[in-house]
């Protein structure tokens, strides 16, 4: 949290931490479902613009593990609601979305190859709920938007492979980066993730 709390003070971005009801998020097709977490998003949005100047053209959502996979439905649900989104960790649960009723999303996501609490093929919990696969969830967003194929790959540190797409509908764009890592967002990650959404927010407006 203080890496992400510090990259947001770098950029000049209000951080919004609202918690899960137990400390858990109401993700399709995982336990618990106890709230709808897109209405509930949008109220705290609104309940923010009572008390801070908001920019509703710079709104991301964020979250790690399951808050990850509950960033992943609010993107596919209400994704135009916002201008993007940065999970980390966590994807859709199973069974995967046929289709997303939102308009298209820009979202950039990190994921460690070696997670096992998150693989990236997702995982069977308690013989009954089952995470998503993350490439799977990925291709569902890429033809969600329509995106061409990548146009830029590229490295970092501890293995950091991403693959971006930068052609797609209404200006929306999509980063699936992977690293040698576990459950976690890799060091100094929140800058750069920080960074490629401003980035995609000018190209959008200049475009």
């Amino acid at each position: 949290m203080k890496s992400l709390t510090k990259a947001a003070e770098d950029a000049g971005a209000l951080i919004i931490a609202p918690n899960g009801i137990d400390k858990a998020w109401s993700v399709r097709g995982a336990p618990p479902d106890r709230r709808d977490e897109v209405a509930f998003a949008a109220a705290v949005v609104e309940d923010a613009a009572t008390r801070w100047p908001i920019d509703r053209s710079r709104l991301w959502i964020s979250g790690f593990s399951l808050g990850a996979s509950m960033a992943w439905d609010i993107a596919c649900l209400a994704g135009d609601r916002y201008a993007g989104f940065f999970p980390v960790s966590g994807a859709f649960w199973r069974p995967h979305p046929v289709g997303c009723p939102a308009g298209p999303v820009t979202m950039i996501h990190v994921h460690g190859r070696g997670d096992k609490v998150v693989p990236l093929a997702g995982r069977t919990i308690r013989g009954q709920w089952r995470q998503g696969d993350v490439l799977e969830s990925f291709e569902i967003l890429r033809r969600h938007n329509q995106c061409e194929l990548p146009e830029i790959e590229s490295t970092g540190p501890r293995g950091l492979r991403c693959r971006e797409w930068n052609r797609c509908d209404g200006g929306s764009r999509l980063a699936l980066c992977l690293y040698d890592g576990g459950h976690a967002a890799p060091r100094d990650w929140y800058p750069r993730a920080f960074e490629w959404l401003n980035g995609a927010a000018k190209a959008k407006t200049a475009g």
